[in-house]
């Protein structure tokens, strides 16, 4: 009887033989755990980490900071282990995220499965917010087993009302102004769902839990979500989602901005009923995507009016660089297909502001976009390098984003403020497509230009980089990084 030939391939594009070549690639792991732990030894023992406490934003009784750690050193450092920080004069955290936390007051954070590792030259961060008791925390010490000299930190921050949803470095040139609300999202009786299909024919639906808003008395309004609250009822979807989809570690929120023209909102008459087509921008995934929607607009009383859609609104992953962490969930949930396509349903209600003091949304002012990207190959190290120009004076930082041959968009990494270089460990042949945006905070840039790299041939990949390209894309999502 003629032996089947079991092919699969993995989400790094590599195609293995289950009769022919899982014997090897287990014995290739096996090298590959020792090697390991020497690995960690020895790089760790060169890294250094700035360690930053960041405030970007600050109202009358509260704050929202991040804690930037960036590898200086020459190595990758495996895992951060722990940073701890102190607040003084009676300031406290009082939520965090991307990190787990223990104490109170000090204060010592600890790294999720997937951020524990950060590359050489790059920077992980997690944010948190926090209340004062009259100024937001200056001159805070971060210290922890990697961090050299213990760096603090402190960036001039806008004074508003209400806390910001973004967690975000700034500067100067990034304050955002503020602008008295007309409207204020009721987040109570507002929704969002989506729904998603796998196996190409089960439907399931999610929503955010954390949805904010406001309509200036200019007619900008903005609408924020918080990506972390997404709710499918399976938690550890939840958090796959967060870490595979979203990456909510470098991005927390999605926005849509629409300009309204606030006269014909007050003019309507109560229990009137309005249907518009709404033009405006969703920022999603570290994209600015035009988006038109069809809506109703009933106005319930002089005070109250509800905004739904009439026709769902088609979001394409592929437009947003989203459609490779679709392939890692489908991978990691053993599904044979799941939606790139997905159906946004929303009924927004939002409440007349009679307070004077209550600020619209503001968001981070968007950096400018970088330009003239390259990239080169190196077949002996298997590196591609990327080099680009910084014409932004406010960025946070840089995300990397690629194309693999299989046409599927992922994030390859980020890089701290100025940095203007990035290397990408590539295991086989084909095209790719690299660009690079611009962050400050949750506001992005439009992406540098797209640089095709054609890769003819590699050198056969070690034991280590085969195992680590399939551990980081396959295996962390449920074994977590340092397993």
């Amino acid at each position: 009887m003629k032996q089947k030939n079991n092919t699969f391939r993995l989400p790094c594009g590599l195609v293995m033989n289950s009769a022919r070549r899982i014997h090897d690639f287990s014995k290739k792991m096996v090298v590959l755990a020792g090697a390991t732990t020497l690995s960690v030894l020895a790089f760790n023992a060169q890294a250094q980490v700035t360690c930053e406490h960041v405030i970007s934003n600050a109202w009358n009784s509260g704050f929202t900071a991040k804690i930037v750690l960036t590898n200086t050193g020459s190595n990758a450092v495996e895992d951060w282990q722990s940073v701890s920080w102190e607040y003084p004069n009676g300031s406290q955290q009082t939520e965090l995220w991307n990190a787990d936390v223990t104490g109170d007051n000090p204060y010592t954070a600890t790294p999720l499965s997937w951020n524990s590792r950060i590359p050489a030259g790059q920077s992980i961060e997690f944010g948190l917010n926090g209340t004062h008791n009259g100024s937001a925390p200056d001159n805070v010490i971060v210290s922890g087993p990697f961090c050299n000299g213990s760096v603090s930190s402190s960036s001039s921050t806008p004074t508003s009302s209400t806390p910001s949803s973004t967690s975000s470095s700034v500067s100067s040139s990034s304050i955002p102004s503020a602008e008295q609300a007309l409207w204020l999202l009721n987040t109570d009786e507002s929704s969002l769902h989506f729904v998603t299909v796998k196996k190409e024919h089960t439907g399931e639906v999610s929503t955010f839990t954390d949805l904010s808003g406001s309509v200036a008395m200019d007619g900008q309004a903005t609408f924020a979500i918080d990506l972390n609250s997404i709710e499918s009822n399976v938690a550890t979807r939840n958090e796959r989602m967060r870490n595979f989809l979203f990456e909510t570690n470098i991005l927390r929120n999605m926005y849509f901005d629409v300009d309204i023209d606030p006269a014909s909102l007050e003019t309507m008459a109560v229990g009137s009923v309005l249907e518009q087509n709404l033009a405006g921008q969703l920022s999603l995934h570290g994209i600015n995507q035009a988006i038109e929607a069809d809506v109703l607009l009933v106005k319930h009383s002089d005070s109250r009016i509800s905004v739904s859609n009439s026709k769902p609104i088609l979001i394409d992953s592929k437009k947003f660089d989203m459609n490779g962490g679709i392939e890692i969930l489908r991978t990691v949930a053993n599904l044979s297909s799941i939606g790139e396509v997905v159906p946004v349903y929303f009924r927004l209600v939002l409440d007349a502001n009679n307070d004077p003091a209550q600020t619209a949304i503001a968001k981070a002012a968007t950096p400018s976009s970088p330009n003239a990207l390259s990239a080169a190959f190196d077949e002996n190290s298997n590196d591609a390098t990327l080099t680009w120009v910084d014409r932004a004076n406010n960025e946070s930082g840089f995300i990397i984003r690629r194309k693999d041959p299989q046409g599927l968009w992922s994030t390859s990494g980020t890089v701290s403020r100025n940095i203007i270089t990035f290397v990408n460990a590539l295991t086989e042949t084909g095209l790719y497509d690299y660009k690079v945006i611009a962050y400050n905070g949750d506001s992005v840039s439009d992406p540098s230009n797209v640089f095709v790299l054609n890769v003819g041939s590699v050198r056969e990949p070690t034991a280590a980089e085969l195992g680590a390209e399939i551990y980081g894309s396959q295996c962390v999502a449920c074994h977590g990084a340092g397993a």
